[in-house]
């Protein structure tokens, strides 16, 4: 779980196909932050949060950027009798972290060259457009089959010319 987020593995009924989901609970920010104008800020702050990821992620699958975690489905879902919709996105399933990856019991050289090949080619996919991540760490290195290591997790990136959510933040990530 992140800033008022929430993750789990989900599963298409229709299609069997596996992802991964992040839900952004904004019931919960709004009752966490107990009303009144400065949870109407922070809650547009969440949304506007929400929006700037998934615009992000759209645009580095419009680039073809093959070592950034594509997002498969985005939306958002009412609650019924609820009058806050919980916004998500679905990512494209890993099978670990670099954080977790068993091969790192005993990984050999050539291994660890590739996930971390893996990882500077994202890197460099999104500097090429001008994105700094801003959030590099082992649980945002994803390990899809045997070594192909791809950048998770936009929720902090910054892009020149378009303005970040979090970028006036104190305290953000790479600030």
């Amino acid at each position: 779980s992140g800033r008022f987020s929430s993750c789990y593995a989900v599963k298409n009924v229709e299609t069997g196909k596996e992802g991964f989901l992040k839900a952004f609970n904004y019931i919960y920010a709004f009752r966490e932050k107990g009303g009144g104008r400065q949870s109407a800020d922070f809650m547009k702050d969440l949304a506007n949060d929400y929006t700037y990821e998934r615009d992000l992620l759209l645009f580095c699958q419009e680039r073809r950027m093959k070592r950034i975690v594509s997002a498969v489905d985005h939306g958002e879902y009412w609650e019924p009798n609820e009058t806050i919709p919980v916004p998500y996105l679905v990512f494209e399933i890993a099978d670990c972290s670099l954080k977790n990856a068993p091969a790192l019991k005993n990984p050999d050289l050539a291994w660890k060259l590739r996930a971390f090949h893996g990882c500077l080619v994202g890197l460099s996919q999104l500097h090429k457009e001008k994105i700094a991540h801003q959030d590099i760490k082992p649980s945002n290195i994803l390990i899809f089959g045997e070594s192909v290591s791809k950048l998770s997790d936009l929720g902090n990136a910054t892009q020149f010319g378009n303005d970040s959510p979090s970028w006036n933040m104190k305290n953000h990530c790479g600030d």
